[in-house]
């Protein structure tokens, strides 16, 4: 199915919003005014007010658009044939490129700097996505049902492995405290939260989709 064309009132707001990441990420929220960024995205000053009345509505839809990338972007389904430790491999290594990205890190710098002042509007935007369904909890679920984890408790699972990822790939980055993980330190990273998780979490049976002949 061929791709939808977007029309031109999308195209305008997405190059409002591209050119908001880049003149944030560059002279930071307080430092670009509304003119600069109809200008960066090369629409009238009359456009980008249709679409974002002020910075403020640009930074939190940008934190949004982030979080819920984060959450449900990444589409991976469980299967019952593999092994439950390479899919979760799979899908943790995924996270990490993206929340351990030098973009995904410089963006939520700037909006945690935004809302540390404004705490409202980052109430809100927690509160429109708590229903969404992420693919995490939908995997984790999916192979607890299947019998291949033992977890008793999903929501302080989930807690765990987001500590131990967010832990070494996200917020020290975003506190200025550590580089941006390397792709090696990425790597390592997965597998030592992997072996934790299934250390703890694997029933007295093989990790491994076997047939009941083995």
């Amino acid at each position: 199915m061929p791709e939808e064309k977007k029309s031109r009132s999308e195209q305008k707001r997405e190059a409002i919003i591209e050119a908001a990441k880049s003149a944030f990420k560059e002279m930071g929220v307080q430092g670009c005014s509304m003119d600069k960024l109809a200008e960066l995205a090369q629409v009238s000053k009359r456009t980008l007010y249709n679409h974002f009345q002020t910075k403020e509505n640009l930074v939190v839809h940008i934190f949004q658009e982030m979080w819920q990338r984060a959450m449900t972007s990444i589409e991976f389904q469980y299967d019952p044939h593999s092994a439950v430790e390479e899919q979760l491999k799979h899908l943790l290594k995924e996270e990490v490129d993206l929340i351990g990205s030098e973009e995904y890190v410089q963006l939520n710098r700037i909006a945690l700097a935004h809302f540390l002042y404004h705490p409202d509007d980052l109430q809100n935007v927690v509160t429109s996505l708590e229903d969404q369904e992420k693919t995490l909890d939908t995997w984790l679920q999916a192979a607890i049902d299947d019998g291949r984890l033992a977890v008793d408790n999903l929501d302080a699972a989930i807690e765990q492995i987001h500590g131990l990822l967010k832990g070494a790939c996200f917020w020290p980055q975003v506190a200025c405290l550590q580089p941006v993980l390397t792709e090696e330190e990425k790597a390592s990273l997965t597998e030592r939260t992997v072996n934790m998780f299934m250390n703890t979490y694997t029933r007295n049976t093989s990790r491994c989709s076997t047939s009941a002949s083995e």
